[in-house]
Formats: C-alpha cells, structure tokens, sequence
C-alpha cells in the first residue's frame, strides 16, 4: 500500500503521521484505512523509530492534516480528514514528556475552518495555515481548494486571518519559512487547484512561486 505523510524537522529528526496516500480532489477517499502511526526518523544514524505510543489524548486517525515544529518542544497538529469528514481540531504533542493535548476547545479566534492538505508552518512564535481542502460529506474527500491565511498565536492561543492578495485557490501547495537579511517570509511554490479562477473552473497543478513578508505583513 502507498503511503504519504505529514513531517516536522525537530533538530536532527524528523517526526510524521503516515496514512495511505490518495488524489486531490477524488470523489470518494477510503478513510477507514487511515493510520494513526508516529515515527521519528533519526538523520545522523538513518533509523526509523515508533513512538506512537498509548496516550488517550492523541489525535484519531487521519489523512492530509498540517504538522508543525516549534523549535523547542512542541509539534503541532491541525485539521485532516477523520472517518467523519474534516477536521479544525488542533493538537499539541510535547517531546520531551510525549503527551498529546487536545487544544481545539482553548483556543480563540474561530480559525480556518475544516483542512485538509493544507500548509502549515511555524514562524516566530506563530504558526501559519494558507490553503488546503474543505472537504464534506462524511468519510469522502470532496472537496473544494482555498485561498484563506490564518496566524496562530502560540502565547496567546489565539486565532486571526491575514487579509490581502492570496495566491490562488489550491490545496498540497509546498510552503516554508525563510529568513533573509532579518526579514521573515513565507515561500509558497505550486498546488493543485482551479488554475484559471475566476475565468473558469478548470483544475490543474500550480507551478507559481509566492513569496509573503511576514515583517511587513505584505505578500505578492
């Protein structure tokens, strides 16, 4: 069975989530199949290591959620599609004590609404979320791309939208952050999306480059 993940650099580790891999804007998407598997991969020695765990609290089986690093001791989870139909909850996991807690009900703000295959990247004591699917009806993966930037304030646990122009409506975009002469940025290259919004509805792969100034609060 094909596998695809979602993965957060923590020092010289990477830790995911795998579930079994499936196609942008399907009719239909086989949750059931979903894995709630978590490993760390060790850079250094080139070794795979389990630490799902038993923890009560951590998130149900899922595909498609964001996954972000902190850079201290938090990896943060949001969102993916559950055997119900998507998800917004959003997690926390800390490594050292590798306990999950639950934070959707103690954040504010609303945030983005169900996600998946959305970015999701930490910056600055702030987490990130553009794009990603809508999908609706339960345990399927219709779906519907968009083009919405939320910032997550991890010290205050709050939630609020950056407004401005946004790339295109899209879903699986690559996105990271970048720092340049003490300027930080969001880079986005490519998705999957409605390519000719708003002249049609016609759906294709991004091959765009996007770059937002998160000092200035700017993109383009």
């Amino acid at each position: 069975m094909a596998l695809s993940w979602k993965a957060a650099a923590v020092g010289e580790r990477l830790v995911n989530l795998q579930w079994p891999s499936s196609t942008p804007l399907a009719n239909s998407c086989n949750t059931a199949n979903t894995k709630e598997d978590m490993y760390t991969f060790d850079v250094n020695g080139k070794s795979w290591a389990d630490i799902t765990g038993s923890d009560s609290n951590k998130p149900q089986q899922r595909l498609g959620a964001g996954m972000a690093y902190d850079g201290s001791d938090t990896i943060y989870l949001h969102g993916g599609l559950q055997l119900w139909g998507a998800s917004h909850d959003l997690y926390s996991y800390t490594i050292s004590t590798s306990t999950w807690t639950n934070m959707t009900d103690s954040v504010s703000g609303g945030g983005p609404q169900q996600k998946v295959w959305h970015s999701f990247v930490y910056a600055n004591g702030n987490i990130y979320s553009f794009a990603g699917a809508s999908p609706y009806g339960t345990g399927t993966s219709n779906s519907w791309p968009s083009q919405d930037l939320w910032q997550f304030n991890i010290g205050s646990s709050t939630w609020s939208q950056i407004s401005g122009t946004m790339p295109g409506y899209r879903l699986q975009q690559g996105m990271v952050h970048a720092n340049s002469q003490g300027n930080d940025y969001l880079v986005l290259f490519g998705g999957f999306g409605f390519v000719d919004y708003p002249n049609s509805w016609t759906t294709g792969y991004f091959s765009d480059l996007w770059i937002f100034d998160i000092t200035a609060g700017v993109g383009g």
